[in-house]
């Protein structure tokens, strides 16, 4: 008798079905992770131009909102009202940031992703 060698159709469907499953994720997640990178890069650029200049928090919070608004990112996921800042007068400002990022996979399942950061020492 000869032993017969392969994957059988179940396990070919399964192999399908995760390649989905993994694709779909990798295809809702993936925007999310890009977007936390421009953000940490604006709170970045905001701290440093905020070097050498005695800033109020009101003025670095309008600055992050023009530059979130030039990047492209929406107001819903985050707000000049997310930043804690630290400031340190004419040594600039340490920003600090949370937000809560929501991916839709359909209309009543979305997995919430809690992003933060803070703005490098200078």
């Amino acid at each position: 008798m000869i032993r017969q060698r392969g994957i059988a159709v179940f396990g070919v469907l399964f192999g399908g079905v995760l390649v989905v499953v993994v694709s779909i994720l990798l295809v809702k997640l993936v925007p999310a992770y890009i977007e936390y990178g421009v953000v940490k890069k604006v709170v970045n650029e905001v701290a440093k131009e905020s070097i050498g200049i005695a800033k109020t928090n009101d003025s670095v919070r309008k600055t992050f909102d023009k530059y979130l608004s030039v990047n492209g990112i929406e107001q819903k996921t985050i707000t000049s009202d997310d930043l804690t800042l630290d400031n340190r007068g004419m040594n600039g400002v340490d920003i600090r940031f949370s937000y809560l990022k929501k991916v839709s996979f359909s209309d009543s399942v979305y997995l919430g992703i809690i992003f933060s950061g803070e703005s490098d020492k200078h």
